[in-house]
């Protein structure tokens, strides 16, 4: 079920989140919904072999620990 953009703000405004935020998420929406944002599947060419773990200990915690 659909609502209109102003009621979704005002129910994420009423739920404390910020008017910035709730104006980006609106629009990333929108975005998505009129395909201008159009993910890519994943595939072997654009995938890496990278697993989340590695990645926040060999870049995440990296960059954690020299702040």
């Amino acid at each position: 079920m659909e609502i209109p953009e102003a009621q979704a703000k005002q129910v994420f405004l009423g739920n404390g989140f910020s008017e910035d935020f709730v104006d980006n998420l609106i629009e990333m929406g929108t975005a998505i919904k009129t395909r201008f944002m159009n993910y890519q599947k994943r595939n072997n060419l654009n995938t890496t072999p990278t697993i989340v773990e590695d990645f926040e200990k060999e870049v995440y915690m990296t960059i954690n620990n020299n702040q």
